[in-house]
């Protein structure tokens, strides 16, 4: 009896040395709130929030479309939003940090306007913001951090202290690691602010492309009773022209590896949240080392 004990404390232990192996714990931030959009690829039902209860509502002309990623996506066309509500439980407010992302493909009048949103909770000096600006001329991150102020990244200009230049149009004599945002594909947009590092951070397709360095430990100001809205400000105030879908709100900050996983992902036709990854080389080995195992011990007890 005791040799049987002995020969499945080998076995299980083996067995937990494999899917350790295999599946490694992760400590990417979970999202607050996220909006797939995949209840339809038509019509204006519900926007469901996967995560919490901050459902949308649609407004205006905007309608769903055929996801960038998924079954579906939002449609705007400089007329409403879509109003997600002030948080649950006050689930908008943020104080250790940000992370706003999701997938967009602008319209072809996408600059019409001064301002477009494509996400916004408008506490006055305590707003969360993220918009293209100046005739989509600036994608900027607005934040009360120490006071509000915005992150500016500059767009066709080529201002940046990112790794690569982003245009709205293409102007010939690209880069290797430019993007052109109005080229008829998704593109990946990401906002992130961390307190403990003091980065605030605009990424695009993966790559860091704006960034400014605040004083680390410096808390977010947030919160409020005003609905929160993808692409506008309010119900027709600001409006975003073109396709957004996956839209994804967290109370921390995503590392940059962990932004250009989420590109990674969406290239491969998924979500942002990855599946159980296959079988490592390692884990292949521990299970084959079980299955000798228990050839072995069968032979034996013949």
């Amino acid at each position: 009896m005791s040799t049987q004990k002995n020969f499945l404390a080998i076995l299980l232990a083996a067995g937990v040395v494999c899917f350790a192996t295999t599946i490694p714990v992760s400590a990417e931030p979970v999202p607050v709130s996220y909006w797939n959009f995949d209840g339809s690829a038509i019509g204006t039902g519900t926007a469901f929030d996967q995560i919490d209860g901050n459902d949308g509502t649609f407004g205006g002309t905007v309608t769903r479309t055929p996801g960038l990623v998924g079954v579906g996506a939002a449609q705007f066309s400089h007329s409403n939003g879509i109003n997600v509500g002030s948080g649950t439980g006050g689930n908008f407010s943020v104080t250790d940090g940000l992370t706003i992302e999701m997938l967009i493909m602008p319209g072809a009048n996408l600059g019409d306007n001064r301002f477009e949103e494509v996400f916004r909770k408008e506490d006055g000096g305590n707003r969360i913001l993220f918009s293209f600006q100046e005739h989509s001329t600036i994608l900027s991150l607005g934040l009360n951090i120490g006071g509000y102020g915005e992150l500016d990244m500059r767009i066709d200009n080529g201002t940046n202290n990112g790794a690569h230049k982003v245009y709205l149009d293409d102007p010939g004599g690209l880069g290797p690691d430019d993007v052109v945002l109005r080229d008829g594909n998704m593109h990946h947009i990401v906002d992130t602010y961390d307190k403990a590092s003091g980065l605030k951070a605009i990424y695009v397709d993966g790559f860091l492309a704006h960034s400014q360095n605040l004083a680390p430990g410096t808390a977010v100001v947030s919160g409020g009773g005003t609905n929160a809205y993808i692409g506008a400000t309010n119900p027709g105030g600001e409006p975003f022209d073109g396709t957004i879908d996956e839209v994804a709100f967290y109370n921390a900050a995503l590392s940059g590896s962990e932004v250009a996983a989420h590109f990674a992902n969406v290239q491969a036709g998924q979500n942002y949240f990855t599946a159980i990854p296959e079988p490592s080389s390692a884990a292949l080995i521990c299970l084959g080392m079980i299955s000798l195992m228990l050839s072995r011990r069968r032979r034996r007890q013949r």
